[in-house]
C-alpha cells in the first residue's frame, strides 16, 4: 500500500482522490469559461439591442397599473425601450427606485425622509429653526 499524505491507502483510493480533485478543478475551469462566454454573449446582445434593463424597486409588489407607469417613466428617463425587473424592498417604505445603465432615480419615501432630515440638520447648524 502506498503512503500518501501520511496515510496508508490503496492505489484505487489514491486514484479516486486525485481524480476527484482533477474533476473539481476541471469543473471550476469549465464554469469560468461558461461565465466568460455568457458575458461575451450578453455584450453582443447589448450592442445590437437598444433595450435597457431597469430594476424597479418598490416597498410592496407592483400591480399592473403601477407596472405600466413605471415602465413608461423608465422609457422616458432612459430614452429607450425598457425591460423591467421588479424588486420588493420594504425598507424604502414607499415610492419607487429605478436603476439602469449605472443611473439611479430614487423617488422612495426613505430617500425623501433622508433629504428632509439633512435639510433640518443643515438649517439647525446654521442657527435656523
Amino acid at each position: 500500500m502506498p503512503n500518501v499524505d501520511g496515510a496508508n491507502i490503496t492505489e484505487d483510493e489514491t486514484v479516486k482522490r486525485y481524480a476527484h480533485e482533477d474533476t473539481a478543478a476541471y469543473a471550476r475551469k469549465l464554469m469560468n469559461e461558461m461565465r466568460i462566454a455568457q458575458e461575451r454573449l450578453q455584450s453582443l446582445i447589448d450592442e445590437n439591442d437598444p433595450t435597457v434593463t431597469v430594476t424597479a424597486t418598490t416597498a410592496i409588489p407592483m400591480d399592473e397599473l403601477l407596472r405600466v407607469k413605471a415602465k413608461s417613466t423608465a422609457e422616458a428617463l432612459f430614452r429607450a425601450p425598457v425591460y423591467l425587473v421588479e424588486r420588493v424592498d420594504p425598507s424604502i417604505m414607499g415610492g419607487i427606485v429605478l436603476e439602469g445603465q449605472g443611473k439611479r432615480f430614487d423617488a422612495s419615501v426613505s430617500a425623501q425622509l433622508t433629504a428632509i432630515h439633512r435639510e433640518l440638520v443643515r438649517k439647525r447648524s446654521q442657527g435656523g429653526a
